[in-house]
């Protein structure tokens, strides 16, 4: 990195002391254990205005050294080395955004008077996080932001204090929500996940996926789905998933006869849907409470049923195509040979249900968070089979004890319990260089969360500056009023309208920054779709998650074409294509939002079975539209051009259906019969058919 062995050592040492100094502040300030502190001692003490800390303090403190690290390790241009240059550009990166927190309690003061340093550091940091986005995240969202700083300094009248006061000084722009959303509740849950790989869940999903489906046919595949779904409960990382997951799938499934890039876009495909996986979504959906006005956990049981109906799309479109190319399963050499690891180690489930349990509980996200993080540190612990790292387990139940007794309320606790944990875990120290202890597994996942929160914390604040010029030009308002004039108000076509506009930004933007800017655009006509709030927002949020399989900026195909060393642009257009059929889902929401339960007052019988209807519907279409694509039906095989024709109009009777219901028992009608001759027909030859397959098989 630097060309001397020395100072390459020292500046990996620093970095990650910054990784761990910044997490410890999420951990002990962020999240609430500092001010749980400062209120109890203000009971016998006075307490000085700057020691207290507010989330805009926070936002600064996280945005500066998000920028530090960023032009430290991340170089102007792929290939070349960090230059001198780039550390004048990390120390004033960090100085220009840190003078926030400095001033921010004299600022909220002085309302309406800015000073020359207040401006010229205003404009550094904004030139300064678009080129940290431009190494970081990507050149398309970089490019766009500085669109909409431009547009937003024309619309100040190139009057750089108003455009800084707009952008940089108060809670919006920059410091706005999804900033807020990025250091407060999305690091926390990175951080979570980061201990619960750690605790070794990843290998235990893959293993567990293998013993379920491992030896069926396309088996490979089908582990690929299987392991995703289940690490998406832990990890809302599109890429993060794809690679873990495809790192041991992608090779096994072009050893039973898939082409590399087939491969890797499956992979692709079946990672990009841990995003809206429960309980740890995709970073967008962090953002959603805030504008719904709703909590987290609301959001958590919106996305139950849209996963299960992704994930079991995915299932049956490798079936079919291993039917249809005659791919078998992993042979059983390769396969867990003692199936009883399933219960045994079921205990790696317990953090995951402390959140669950949480949210559901009504505590706020990065709450539930930080206690089910006390279990993951536990179980680390646990596996290492550490004495002093079991003693934690006591102490904190004796930490629990005393501190809500002495801070008097639950959450408090938890928050001054967490943070004492996590220092805890640190300070149980091992042999020097040990790698099995509950410290070197503490600082890597701090690490680990940090360098994460990284991209997150500079995308949502790229996004900040989008949503308030969007918001403080009218240009929102003007986009919103063309989309319905175009539409004539007519909810299918602006929904439509939408759709479009989030797929087509997701060909170069991330998902939050998708959802943020679709949202600004969408929230004029919101008032007037007569669809519950939080359908419109999932809705977006649905076709917002495929940004990480469209080209040109496409992490999760980029890193399972890396993996499969497959080319680049074919994985993800075929990811695309694969996940089209898919795009059914979200109309549902839209079109029968119970769906998602949560706009749901009262589950009656009757109100069960209009969802349990809409869902069998929404998987008659999906079952059509997959017999269309492939044409391969279980039990047959390949079908004519006619039948799939039929399949087709189904597939589309379907998604008609979920708007006018008259026609739903039409559906039904139309699929049974058909789907039974299609069977019949093909009995025949079918099992000619499935003894296919094996070393002559065609390669799918």
């Amino acid at each position: 990195m630097l060309g001397f062995p020395k100072l390459k050592f020292f500046l990996t040492r620093f970095l990650n002391i910054l990784a761990l100094v910044s997490m410890l502040y999420l951990v002990l300030v962020g999240t609430g254990a500092y001010n749980v502190i400062l209120a109890q001692l203000s009971h016998y003490i006075p307490i000085p205005e700057f020691l207290v800390l507010t989330s805009q303090h926070h936002m600064s403190f996280f945005l500066s050294v998000a920028l530090l690290y960023t032009f430290l390790t991340t170089p102007a241009r792929k290939g070349s080395g960090v230059t001198p240059l780039d550390y004048v550009l990390a120390l004033v990166s960090f100085a220009v955004a840190f003078y926030r927190f400095l001033i921010y309690h004299e600022l909220s003061v002085r309302i309406g008077i800015t000073t020359t340093l207040d401006v010229i550091f205003g404009m550094l940091t904004i030139v300064l996080l678009i080129e940290a986005v431009r190494r970081k995240v990507g050149l398309a969202l970089a490019l766009i932001v500085a669109f909409f700083a431009l547009f937003g300094l024309w619309d100040a009248g190139f009057d750089v204090k108003i455009f800084v006061e707009r952008l940089y000084l108060f809670n919006v722009g920059v410091y706005s929500t999804p900033l807020q959303v990025a250091v407060l509740m999305i690091a926390v849950f990175l951080l979570f996940g980061s201990f619960l790989e750690a605790s070794g869940v990843s290998d235990y999903f893959t293993r567990l996926a293998l013993a379920l489906v491992g030896d069926r046919r396309g088996g490979p595949a089908k582990v690929t789905a299987v392991a995703s779904s289940l690490l998406g409960t832990t990890t809302g990382s599109a890429t993060g998933s794809t690679a873990i997951i495809g790192s041991f799938t992608i090779p096994a499934m072009k050893r039973v006869g898939y082409k590399a890039e087939i491969a890797a876009a499956i992979t692709a495909a079946c990672g990009t849907g841990a995003q809206i996986v429960p309980p740890i979504l995709g970073s967008a959906a962090f953002i959603m409470p805030l504008y719904l006005g709703l909590t987290y956990w609301h959001v958590v049981l919106a996305s139950i049923v849209p996963a299960i109906l992704y994930y079991a799309y995915l299932l049956l479109y490798v079936d079919l195509q291993a039917i249809k190319y005659g791919l078998r399963g992993l042979p059983r050499e390769e396969l867990p040979a003692d199936k009883t690891f399933i219960l045994k180690e079921a205990y790696l489930f317990l953090p995951l249900a402390m959140l669950v349990y949480l949210l559901a509980a009504g505590f706020d996200a990065e709450c539930a968070a930080l206690s089910a993080l006390v279990f993951a540190i536990l179980i680390v612990a646990y596996r290492l089979r550490r004495t002093l790292g079991l003693a934690l387990s006591a102490l904190t139940a004796v930490l629990a004890t005393v501190s809500f007794f002495l801070l008097g309320s639950m959450v408090s606790t938890i928050f001054f319990v967490s943070a004492l944990s996590v220092l805890i875990a640190l300070a149980l120290r091992s042999p020097r260089g040990s790698r099995d202890s509950v410290s070197f597994k503490t600082e890597e996942a701090m690490v680990k969360g940090f360098r994460e929160s990284v991209s997150i914390i500079l995308t949502c604040a790229a996004a900040g500056i989008i949503a308030g010029v969007l918001s403080l030009s009218g240009l929102s308002y003007q986009l919103g009023r063309m989309i319905w004039e175009i539409s004539g108000g007519n909810l299918v076509i602006v929904m439509l309208i939408v759709m479009l506009i989030a797929v087509l930004l997701g060909f170069g933007l991330p998902t939050p920054v998708v959802y943020v800017m679709t949202v600004s655009i969408l929230g004029p006509l919101a008032a007037f779709l007569n669809v519950p709030p939080i359908a419109l927002h999932f809705f977006i949020f649905y076709y917002g998650i495929f940004a990480p399989l469209t080209p040109p900026v496409a992490l999760a195909s980029y890193a399972a074409a890396g993996i499969a060393r497959a080319d680049f642009w074919r994985t993800g257009l075929e990811a695309f294509t694969m996940t089209l059929a898919a795009w059914l889902v979200g109309w549902a929401f839209i079109l029968e939002p119970s769906v998602l339960l949560v706009p749901v007052r009262e589950f009656d019988v009757g109100t069960v079975a209009r969802i349990l209807i809409s869902i069998a519907v929404t998987l008659v279409g999906l079952v059509s539209l997959l017999i269309s694509y492939t044409g391969v039906v279980w039990g047959v095989g390949r079908v004519g051009e006619l039948t799939r024709a039929l399949y087709a109009a189904v597939a589309v009777l379907a998604v008609t259906s979920l708007a006018y219901k008259a026609l739903t028992p039409v559906v039904f009608l139309a699929f049974l019969p058909l789907f039974a001759s299609t069977v019949l027909r093909g009995s025949k030859r079918s099992k000619a058919f499935l003894s296919g397959g094996g070393p002559g098989a065609e390669k799918v």
